[in-house]
């Protein structure tokens, strides 16, 4: 009786798509973001978040990965991504509306 369930059950959860969690990207008081490098699979949705600082809104752009996220102070922002080749992928991050010699530089590593 339970055997046909569990083999039903085994089934359905290998049908779920996988999700990978990036460690987010937190914007700092003094407008840096960290961490700069972050890792992510190919082929695999990862989540990207951007979390700003409690006082700053904050801006994360990587556009060869098509993101581009805005938090609000202490808030955060997220986007799903599924890069499909293995590379790595530049970004930039930092407080929004700052001048670009004050975002910090950062990279997808796309494995």
């Amino acid at each position: 009786m339970f055997s046909n369930f569990k083999s039903n059950l085994i089934i359905a959860l290998s049908l779920v798509p996988a999700l990978s969690f990036a460690d987010p990207i937190i914007g700092q008081d003094d407008g840096t973001c960290t961490p700069t490098m972050v890792h992510i699979m190919a082929g695999e949705e990862s989540e990207i978040v951007l979390q700003a600082s409690e006082v700053e809104m904050f801006m994360l752009t990587a556009p060869d990965l098509g993101i581009e996220l805005m938090a609000m102070p202490g808030e955060s922002a997220r986007v799903l991504v599924t890069p499909e080749e293995a590379g790595t992928f530049p970004f930039t991050c930092g407080k929004h509306g700052a001048p670009e010699e004050e975002q910090t530089l950062g990279e997808f590593m796309v494995m």
